[in-house]
């Protein structure tokens, strides 16, 4: 089922033959993960819901001709243990060892301002700061100000993109002062010299974290992007 405006995603529904429903929240459009699913649900059908972790496992390890897609397989997994709270009739965190806070922290996105305008972020800053639900912290996209697209994964930065990073954030920062948290979006768009050099870029700025800023595979990358 096709969300509104978020991201493309959307819901995958799991019935059961009791009459239950589970729902998961996938990381991809609807025509993508209903593809993914057409392979998947011979794996499922007629199965125990409650096995979650075999079902997790061989969905997972069913590759052969294609990657397993895991924006699908896992919100595959989240339906089946929203399932087993209405078979057990428990919360989900209790099925999983019990809550271990009362609350956490959320974030929200920086959108609506253009980094590079000192006053774009000035507006931005009294706008958030006026926000009913109370932020503390948002995330703000690094593609705008590279000039690349959203989630294409580019070449090596220039002296100008990095520079411009760099003023991006700061201006961010300069407009919140140090009461909002900001965190430095990517979306798998950097190699690793140019990831390094854009987290040296926003260090200034103390970013609550850097997201995603490598090719999406696991790799030796990652490993030395966080040295």
């Amino acid at each position: 089922m096709q969300i509104k405006n978020i991201a493309g995603n959307c819901l995958i529904r799991i019935d059961t033959d009791a009459g239950l429903t589970g729902y998961g929240e996938a990381g991809s459009t609807g025509p993508m993960a209903r593809a993914r699913i057409e392979t998947l649900k011979a794996l499922l059908i007629g199965k125990d819901p409650l096995q979650i972790e075999v079902h997790f496992h061989n969905m997972t390890t069913f590759i052969h001709t294609y990657m397993a897609h895991i924006p699908t397989i896992s919100r595959i997994n989240l339906a089946l243990w929203d399932l087993a709270g209405k078979i057990t009739v428990q919360r989900v965190c209790t099925l999983l060892g019990g809550p271990f806070r009362d609350a956490i922290p959320m974030y929200s996105h920086g959108i609506g301002l253009d980094m590079l305008d000192k006053s774009s972020c000035r507006g931005w800053a009294q706008r958030i700061k006026q926000m009913p639900e109370g932020f503390s912290a948002f995330k703000n996209n690094i593609d705008p100000v590279l000039g690349v697209p959203s989630a294409r994964f580019a070449a090596t930065l220039d002296g100008s993109q990095l520079r411009k990073v760099a003023r991006g954030y700061s201006n961010c920062r300069e407009a919140v002062g140090d009461e909002i948290d900001i965190a430095a979006h990517c979306h798998n768009e950097l190699d690793t010299p140019s990831a390094t050099t854009v987290a040296k870029a926003v260090e200034a700025m103390n970013p609550l974290f850097f997201e995603d800023p490598l090719n999406i595979p696991d790799s030796e990358a990652w490993v030395a992007l966080k040295r």
